[in-house]
């Protein structure tokens, strides 16, 4: 026994000497962030999250975002965008602010948001950290947790919706969605919410919140593949 307790003991020892190898979790404790959507700009991955600001709430009308060279060492970027108060953006309203996405276009960084209203909107910045201004609606897109895609063909799509994957062509100015193109039930059975897509080995995967159940290779009951050709879905 009283080999085992000194063994323990070099062990903690060894540990508490050997280098962090990574920050885990990566945002600073006592900050919580949720929903995050993870892009990469100009090599540098940033990570969009909304903010709750405590552990008894979620959401609120302020956004903070995380980035990093390595994946290992990150950066918190405080208030890039708010709905109130002294970094306040969005003229319309006060509201909380919901799942965000980014996008990048002729060298300016879009945030995308989305309120309680289902009201979405966008705004701009010419860094990927921020600050981004001019909170503006995208028109035609009413829900929550907006996502962009661009396809190898350079064609933007947005996506959106609750319970019912929403979907449509993204215009070149970033801020505008082309209303001829909007399919509602993009994604219906099994969806609830939370859908990121994204290119991976030629195909385009379509995430999202649900049930915990996998649905590979979707058939006609599941998408409607009139806008976007989805390869497979995957659903946690």
């Amino acid at each position: 026994m009283y080999l085992k307790i000194r063994k323990l003991f070099f062990l903690l020892a060894l540990a508490a000497t050997l280098p962090v190898l990574a920050q885990n979790p990566i945002c600073p404790m006592g900050v919580y962030m949720a929903d995050p959507s993870a892009k990469v700009f100009d090599g540098e991955l940033l990570v969009a999250c909304s903010l709750d600001l405590s552990t008894r709430t979620w959401c609120s009308p302020y956004y903070h975002l995380l980035s990093s060279e390595d994946a290992v060492n990150w950066t918190l970027h405080r208030d890039v965008f708010a709905a109130v108060g002294p970094y306040d953006e969005v003229s319309y309203n006060d509201m909380p602010l919901y799942a965000p996405d980014m996008a990048k276009f002729g060298g300016k960084y879009f945030l995308y948001y989305d309120q309680p209203d289902q009201s979405e909107g966008v705004a701009i910045a010419e860094s990927p950290a921020g600050p981004f201004k001019g909170g503006r609606l995208v028109e035609g897109a009413h829900g929550i947790d907006p996502c962009v895609f661009v396809d190898d063909d350079g064609q933007a799509y947005y996506f959106w919706g609750q319970f019912s994957a929403k979907g449509a062509k993204l215009n070149p100015d970033g801020v505008s969605i082309d209303p001829s193109t909007i399919v509602d039930g993009l994604v219906w059975l099994g969806f609830a919410e939370a859908r990121p897509a994204f290119g991976r080995g030629g195909g385009n995967p379509f995430s999202g919140m649900s049930n915990g159940s996998v649905v590979v290779n979707p058939g006609p009951r599941q998408v409607k593949p009139e806008l976007f050709e989805i390869d497979w879905i995957h659903f946690v």
